[in-house]
């Protein structure tokens, strides 16, 4: 099936959802990104969760090779939504192998996903990321913007660690799904940040934080075993990080990485 007259967008639907049924989702978004915070985060929800997939979303904008698996099968870039409900909550999942290249691809793929969730009734969108730092978060906050100051103070009253974003650019996917939702379809937005380093691949701890932030606000119960067993494994890598950020503190001739001027 087919959504819309998007011409950079296939939609593959696997499970059809009866919009009538639904009463007011919300939708929780996490592509890759810096430190790949928000889509650890999503799909760690998934998995604990047991979310169905629903669609599979595919773009001419991502980039063009394929994942070959190690039985030696090709897969092409796609971007998966998710469904999952229990008697109280509705939510829909979103993540992906990649964002679109191209400012053109962003706002295409924005579009086309904010158009299927204005079907499927959702009354938000939250979008996961990274708050970049130039040092080691030992405890990592969360940074919050909305599209309303009702969400904002909702998040905000949540926890010591929840802090307003009180300006900068949220790069990608990650940004512009919740804006253009609330631009073009009414769709109230929000976006969490969690801190974490640039110098990272990825960080479960940041995740982690995200997670527990939804766990208080939406009553969610994801357990956190998983991450907490990933961040255990990734002691030595935090400390390695760790300390070349203080060795640069005290010799800030040595090389570093600049730090993006960006989030998400």
């Amino acid at each position: 099936m087919i959504w819309g007259k998007n011409k950079m967008i296939k939609v593959k639907e696997f499970v059809k959802i009866n919009e009538e049924e639904l009463e007011g989702t919300i939708t929780l978004v996490g592509m890759p990104g810096i430190a790949n915070v928000g889509k650890l985060a999503v799909m760690s929800m998934i998995e604990n969760l047991n979310a169905k997939k629903i669609m599979e979303i595919y773009s001419y904008d991502f980039p063009p090779h394929v994942h070959v698996t190690s039985d030696g099968f090709l897969r092409i870039p796609k971007s998966k939504l998710y469904f999952w409900k229990d008697n109280s909550q509705e939510i829909f999942f979103l993540s992906g192998d990649y964002q679109p290249s191209t400012n053109e691809g962003i706002y295409s793929f924005s579009d086309q996903i904010t158009q299927i969730l204005t079907n499927f009734k959702s009354k938000m969108i939250i979008s996961l990321g990274a708050f970049a730092l130039d040092f080691f978060p030992e405890k990592p906050a969360v940074y919050v913007s909305a599209t309303k100051r009702e969400t904002l103070d909702e998040f905000l009253t949540l926890g010591d660690n929840l802090k307003l974003f009180k300006g900068g650019t949220i790069t990608g996917a990650n940004g512009i799904i919740p804006a253009w939702g609330k631009t073009i379809y009414d769709i109230e937005g929000a976006s969490l940040l969690a801190e974490t380093t640039p110098l990272l691949r990825i960080d479960p701890r940041a995740s982690k934080t995200l997670i527990e932030v939804l766990n208080n606000r939406f009553g969610l119960k994801v357990d956190l075993t998983t991450l907490d067993e990933r961040i255990k494994e990734m002691e030595a890598t935090f400390d390695r990080v760790r300390d070349r950020v203080d060795r640069k503190r005290r010799d800030p001739e040595l090389p570093q990485p600049p730090l993006p001027d960006f989030y998400g």
